[in-house]
C-alpha cells in the first residue's frame, strides 16, 4: 500500500510474510532512477541514516536494489509508524503528548548535529518527516539532502560526493 510519494521516492507499508510484521519501504521512483546523481543521493541517505543510529532516528533494516525495466531501482526499509506529525497536526494534540514528541525530535537532531564532533545537517525538517509510533514516540526520517560535516569523516568515506544543487521541499502545508 502506498503511504507517501516525494520528489525522489515512494513509500510503501509492507509485510514481512515470515513474521508478520508490518514495514515500511522506500524505492526510488524509476522515472528518476536513470539519473546517477538521484541514485547516489538515494544511496546517500541509507548510509546516513544506518550511521546515525539512535532511538529516535529511523532506522534501516534492509537495504537493496530491485529490478525494473533495464534499471536496478535501490530502496530501503524500516519499521513501520502508523503516524506522522502533519497528519497529528490536523487534529487537536495534547500538550504533554506534543511535548514527549519534540523532545523525541529535540534529541534525534541534536544526536545528528553532535554526530563525530561536526555533525549531519538534515535540512528538511518538516511535520511529514517525523513519523509517530503506536505509543506516541517520534522518529525522524528523510535524510535525503541531509549535509555532512567535514569532521564526520565516518560518513564522508562512506558517501558519494554530491553536487551542489537546489534540493528540498520549498514548502508544506
Amino acid at each position: 500500500t502506498l503511504i507517501e510519494q516525494g520528489g525522489f521516492a515512494e513509500v510503501y507499508r509492507i509485510k514481512d510474510i515470515a513474521t508478520r510484521k508490518q514495514y515500511a519501504m522506500k524505492i526510488c521512483l524509476p522515472a528518476l532512477a536513470y539519473d546517477n546523481e538521484t541514485v547516489r543521493r538515494f544511496k546517500r541517505e541509507i548510509v546516513i541514516m544506518k550511521a546515525l543510529s539512535h532511538p529516535y532516528i529511523v532506522s534501516v533494516r534492509e537495504e537493496g536494489e530491485l529490478p525494473y525495466d533495464s534499471l536496478r531501482l535501490p530502496y530501503f526499509t524500516m519499521p513501520f509508524y502508523p503516524g506522522n506529525m502533519g497528519s497529528a497536526m490536523s487534529q487537536p494534540v495534547d500538550p504533554d503528548k506534543a511535548l514527549r514528541l519534540m523532545m523525541d525530535v529535540l534529541a534525534a537532531l541534536s544526536h545528528a548535529h553532535k554526530f563525530e564532533g561536526s555533525g549531519v545537517l538534515h535540512r528538511d525538517l518538516k511535520p511529514s518527516n517525523v513519523l509517530i509510533s503506536s505509543d506516541g514516540h517520534g522518529f525522524l526520517t528523510d535524510f535525503g539532502i541531509a549535509k555532512i560535516s567535514k569532521g564526520a569523516s565516518s560518513i564522508m568515506t562512506r558517501s558519494a560526493s554530491m553536487t551542489r544543487a537546489a534540493v528540498g521541499t520549498s514548502y508544506y502545508t
